[in-house]
């Protein structure tokens, strides 16, 4: 870290404050006497050792300096004049600084020079281009950043993007931007709205606002779909470190906030799939069910990575509610594993759409071990219909292992579609005949696909 002293007299004590804070902000290390000298050390030998170990000894000269005849701020000088004049003529170490309409003082620092001969920075008359040319030689990095960040304001929109999209190719070292970035993200012109969330997304310095507003971009379907794609961009860019703000926005049930911050999730994959296991013991039961079937979309944890989805979900099918248990049953089908099928097969004796889910769980997973409940299901004449099909969809799913359904399937196809309690359907036929043809030929398309809506109680569209 850059260190820097100021010399100043404490008549000016508010406008160096104002300095100190802004070089600070820059990762600049400021030594400023009243705040660095410890109780009981000797000033003389603190100051001198401060001045000649800093990288640059910054002295602020003003009108009111000048008119006292006695101060601390001349011995600084002294010093610093000392350490100057042993120091490289080439090299920036001495660095006036006006802070209001004065002239330097016209001391000595040898070779026939005097200060007036060091080029000051008035920081007066323009506060802000001071601070940029004194960070661009105490710290080049944090010059640029500060340039830039002017730039974020230009009243030319490229020149606005132009500033984002360098602030973004610097990453980590543009965090200081990164409250002027959020705030380009109300621009007027929807390009620089998308360029301040990359340039975000690159930096990748997260907080929760930085989150909502990103969250509330993607999920906006009223916002252009320039920015919108790009906010979400920059989230899975940020990537982990993001991970635990959008999971908190899964607290609240329903939204498009909610809605955004699963999709997110979805988008990041195995990164966010650990953080989405250990959600499924979340004491909200919102968070619970949106990790379950961000997990159906994700897969879970890659074999070998940690935690594992499995036991959670298990748990989650077994005594989660209406909505949880079908949210874990899907996961686990997508899941694919098949230490899964024994929970999933409890399942199938379950209410009817908890049934149905399961059944297509097992048919995803393509295990044989599966073949044996699904025919169960599939010949219960107090099952409704919904599930029956299901089974029957499953079986089919599952192809060539399912040879031994065929008897039980080619017994379906003679089922009475006419019979009174809901027990069977004319669809179930349907996906009986299906189930057939794709377990004899797995190579044959299912006939139930792009039928519009007439088959999708089982997720085929």
């Amino acid at each position: 870290m850059v260190h820097v002293f100021i010399s100043y007299v404490h008549e000016n004590s508010d406008l160096v404050d104002r300095l100190a804070n802004t070089l600070k902000a820059f990762d600049i290390e400021v030594w400023v006497d009243r705040d660095r000298l410890q109780p009981g050390s000797r000033w003389s030998d603190a100051i001198r050792e401060a001045i000649t170990e800093g990288a640059f000894f910054v002295a602020c000269f003003s009108a009111e300096s000048l008119q006292r005849d006695k101060t601390y701020m001349n011995e600084e000088l002294t010093l610093a004049i000392e350490e100057l004049r042993q120091r490289p003529a080439d090299r920036s170490w001495f660095i006036p600084v006006l802070l209001n309409e004065c002239a330097l003082p016209g001391r000595s620092i040898g070779a026939g020079e005097t200060l007036r001969s060091i080029q000051a920075v008035l920081l007066y008359k323009d506060w802000d281009d001071g601070i940029q040319r004194l960070l661009s030689v105490i710290s080049p990095p944090a010059g640029l950043v500060h340039q830039l960040v002017q730039a974020l304001s230009a009243d030319s929109a490229r020149a606005r993007i132009r500033a984002a999209d360098s602030l973004g190719s610097m990453g980590s070292a543009a965090e200081r931007a990164v409250p002027d970035l959020v705030e380009l993200l109300s621009d007027d012109n929807e390009t620089v709205r998308a360029a301040a969330a990359d340039a975000l997304g690159a930096i990748g310095v997260v907080n929760r606002d930085l989150v909502v507003r990103l969250l509330d971009i993607t999920g906006d379907d009223g916002h252009p779909h320039y920015p919108r794609i790009h906010a979400s961009r920059a989230l899975v860019r940020i990537g982990v470190a993001a991970v635990p703000y959008l999971l908190a926005e899964l607290e609240v049930r329903g939204g498009r906030m909610r809605e955004a911050a699963m999709t997110t999730l979805a988008e990041m994959g195995a990164v966010a799939s650990p953080a989405l296991a250990a959600a499924l013991g979340s004491e909200h039961e919102s968070v619970r069910i949106a990790a379950a079937e961000v997990l159906a979309v994700t897969g879970g944890p890659r074999p070998g990575g940690s935690p594992s989805a499995l036991p959670g979900l298990i748990r989650m099918l077994a005594s989660g509610g209406e909505q949880e248990a079908p949210a874990a049953a899907d996961a686990l089908g997508r899941l694919g594993d098949p230490a899964a099928i024994p929970a999933l097969a409890e399942a199938l004796t379950d209410s009817n759409y908890l049934c149905s889910c399961a059944a297509l769980a097992l048919g995803r997973i393509g295990d044989p071990a599966a073949v044996p409940p699904l025919i169960g299901v599939l010949r219960d004449p107090d099952k409704f219909w919904v599930p029956r099909g299901a089974a029957a969809v499953a079986l089919g799913d599952l192809g060539s292992a399912a040879q031994p359904a065929l008897p039980a399937l080619l017994e379906a196809v003679e089922y009475d579609t006419a019979a009174t309690g809901g027990s069977w359907d004319e669809r179930c036929r349907e996906a009986v005949a299906d189930a057939i043809e794709r377990i004899r030929d797995p190579s044959t398309p299912s006939a139930l696909a792009e039928r519009g809506y007439r088959y999708e109680m089982w997720g085929r569209y």
